[in-house]
């Protein structure tokens, strides 16, 4: 029986005298058996580096794309689940926001109701002791979504009724808004005052709309 030590060594003896001048490495069938195993040994090896590769390669492609696709559906999701969080709180906001601007819409005046509040200017300037010198509905101003109806305004009288009349005004009902004013005193009076303003009411456009559907 030959012992591991010697095979070793006879094996060694024979590297050692191997000659690769005398190979055709054209010629695999002349190949020492320890040689050509070797070289099988390395081709699998390549073959199977190479197919890991690929197949590995394509793999780890697909997997980063669904990571992508995972991470945008988990994007979306938290901004869904936070849009259904706050739609209750939403839906609160929008109808009071309704309430407020139904309520700021009924109190501009329609077509039909400027007389009325032309009278009621007239009437809190007259309650305040005022002498109206004039008072007259001027051009329409349209808007986008209003329409803009200014009035010219002299009075006269002491300066708390004035004052009186200003505050007479903003309580009317209609929003009404008083802007350029000019205050003068009059001449050969010590206490009276003449005063010119620019009042501006405001009329909603489907009030408009409604009147010439009317009318029809």
């Amino acid at each position: 029986m030959i012992k591991p030590i010697s095979l070793i060594q006879t094996r060694f003896d024979q590297w050692r005298r191997f000659d690769a001048s005398l190979i055709d490495w054209h010629e695999l069938s002349s190949w020492p058996s320890e040689l050509r195993l070797a070289a099988l040994t390395v081709f699998f090896m390549i073959i199977l580096s190479l197919s890991g590769f690929f197949l590995l390669g394509g793999k780890m492609g697909t997997l980063n794309i669904e990571k992508n696709k995972e991470q945008i559906l988990k994007n979306d999701y938290q901004v869904k689940y936070t849009e259904a969080a706050n739609l209750t709180v939403l839906k609160q906001q929008v109808r009071q926001m309704k309430i407020i601007f139904e309520a700021l819409i009924s109190q501009l005046p329609s077509e039909t109701e400027v007389p009325a509040l032309l009278e009621d200017v007239t009437h809190a300037g007259v309650n305040s002791g005022l002498l109206f010198k004039k008072i007259e509905l001027n051009d329409e101003i349209k808007k986008n979504f209003y329409v803009e109806l200014p009035i010219t305004v002299e009075v006269s009288g002491s300066y708390h009724d004035l004052a009186a009349f200003v505050s007479g005004v903003s309580s009317l009902s209609r929003i009404v808004t008083l802007h350029d004013f000019d205050i003068w005193s009059e001449k050969n009076s010590f206490n009276r005052l003449s005063m010119t303003i620019s009042a501006k009411t405001y009329r909603y456009k489907s009030f408009e709309k409604s009147s010439l559907s009317a009318a029809n």
